[in-house]
């Protein structure tokens, strides 16, 4: 992201700075508080300005209305922020001096991050739009993990739908021994669900009945490996329910040695 070689005053463009690549991927569910902080700092700013670099490599210069940007200044703080919307915020902080955190606390205190629904929603949606960063309000970042899956219908059935070494992008949702797949509830933090994504072209499959090796991209926490990561899965074996869908017993290379290293796990193709 583009930093500013020094202070500048609000109002004024901005410095070109110089790019200097940051991760900012630690998990973050919910709600941080420090947003409140960057917005009622800006809120009366006539025109902020701001130089974001696209996921495609573009770089783009915008001077824009607290109104016009007003999601991207909160999206990072819960976890569903796409890059470029990081991008934003890190410069807004480090530009108007705003405490007591600078932007190298604000990522490594996980005041800002990714949860697991922002980060498959989000390459979800840029993989069909890669330009479209700009938004005014919640999308697919947002959805519930049952919405990102898709219907029930399109589970997988059996070890005949794994196809390797794999082409397509699999979304696995976390769920009980039932099959009904766990959620975030907002009124219970302690019942909380889990999505991860596939990487095409590593799946395994010895045998037509498992089990399977595969990597997996996920934004996990709070036990064991926290943040975004790549895993090696291993689906172990299967049970049905009482509509014939498979429910996989499922050991997650990222949490080996944590109580969530063995889990159930719903299973579907991503079109």
């Amino acid at each position: 992201m583009a930093l500013p070689t020094a202070k500048l005053v609000p109002g004024k463009p901005i410095d070109p700075g110089q790019w200097r690549r940051i991760r900012a991927d630690r998990y973050r569910l919910n709600d941080s508080g420090h947003e409140h902080l960057l917005v009622s700092a800006l809120r009366r700013e006539a025109n902020l300005n701001f130089r974001i670099m696209r996921i495609d490599g573009s770089v783009q210069t915008h001077s824009a209305t607290f109104s016009e940007i007003s999601y991207a200044l909160i999206a990072p703080f819960w976890g569903k922020g796409y890059p470029e919307e990081f991008q934003i915020v890190l410069q807004l902080w480090a530009r108007y001096g705003l405490g007591p955190l600078n932007i190298n606390t604000l990522i490594t205190s996980g005041a800002i991050g990714l949860d697991c629904n922002g980060f498959v929603g989000g390459y979800i949606e840029r993989r069909e739009a890669p330009s479209n960063w700009w938004r005014r309000s919640a999308t697919k970042t947002s959805y519930y993990i049952k919405d990102l899956l898709g219907p029930p219908s399109s589970y997988f059935k059996s070890w005949d739908d794994f196809q390797p070494p794999g082409s397509q992008c699999l979304l696995l949702g976390l769920c009980d021994a039932a099959g009904n797949v766990k959620d975030h509830n907002p009124k219970n933090k302690s019942d909380v669900g889990h999505l991860a994504i596939t990487e095409p072209g590593t799946l395994a499959k010895p045998k037509p009945h498992g089990p399977v090796t595969v990597d997996v991209l996920e934004s996990t926490g709070p036990v064991g490996s926290v943040g975004l990561k790549r895993s090696t899965y291993s689906i172990l074996s299967m049970t049905k329910d009482s509509a014939n869908r498979a429910i996989f017993r499922v050991r997650r290379g990222s949490k080996i040695g944590t109580p969530h290293e063995f889990e159930l796990f719903r299973i579907t193709g991503l079109p």
